[in-house]
């Protein structure tokens, strides 16, 4: 079932999945050269997006076919604060959400340094990113202990962003880590911005994404509680993440 303006509607059981406008998985729509063995495309599961290598030198991620729960995920093998370019992909045509309209991220990811970083972002400018783990403006990934700004590195989590246009909630396997004061944190009006994974959408060789990333999905409005606990216990049967409820 598709809606007018590109939407996917995939099940009534699963509220969450309309209005997608990028969704990508590790399992589905990825292609490797055969000799870097490296990403060339990753084609998300709207088969409207599709994610290439950042031009000007980067390398696309490697994939880990046994990734959580035995399922692939692609490799983000960055160095943070390296000068010259590392891996991200970069996807052109997609619809992004125009300043400081709603926007839900979920990210599926296991961090193997604890520092912030740019997971999945968008925007103009670093002063304007939006996206999961930037730590300009929507803050930083949280430990599942913690709500300073660093990234456990204890294994894959699920992290959820959700941004009503003025604030963001941050939740991290179900738990609610942060709440910051209701105060315009997204000052980008630009549209047609590119997405990125693994880096910040500016050129800056700040807070790259070390670690691997599962899926990745963005939602052009903000999930409501029971979509969030419905995604959340999808995602944690799938990949076998405990929650902290």
């Amino acid at each position: 079932m598709s809606f007018p303006d590109g939407h996917v509607a995939f099940s009534k059981a699963k509220p969450w999945s309309c209005g997608t406008i990028a969704w990508f998985d590790a399992g589905s729509g990825v292609t490797t050269d055969p000799t870097t063995q490296r990403v060339t495309t990753w084609v998300d599961q709207n088969r409207v997006n599709t994610a290439l290598p950042v031009t000007g030198g980067w390398l696309g991620p490697k994939v880990n076919k046994t990734g959580p729960n035995f399922r692939p995920s692609l490799i983000f093998d960055n160095i943070n604060g390296s000068g010259s370019a590392g891996t991200s992909l970069s996807c052109t045509n997609w619809k992004s959400p125009a300043g400081a309209a709603p926007a839900t991220v979920v990210g599926v990811y296991k961090s193997s340094q604890t520092w912030g970083q740019d997971v999945i972002s968008w925007g103009p400018t670093s002063n304007d990113l939006r996206g999961l783990g930037c730590t300009s403006v929507m803050c930083a990934f949280s430990g599942p202990d913690s709500v300073s700004d660093t990234m456990s590195i204890d294994g894959f989590h699920i992290g959820i962003e959700i941004y009503n246009g003025s604030a963001t909630q941050f939740y991290v396997d179900g738990s609610l880590k942060r709440e910051p004061n209701a105060t315009p944190i997204v000052t980008a009006t630009a549209t047609g911005i590119p997405l990125y994974l693994g880096k910040r959408s500016d050129s800056g060789p700040w807070n790259r994404f070390s670690g691997e990333l599962a899926e990745a999905m963005v939602f052009d409005y903000c999930l409501t509680a029971d979509a969030r606990n419905s995604l959340e216990s999808y995602l944690s049967q799938k990949y076998k993440i405990s929650l902290k409820l």
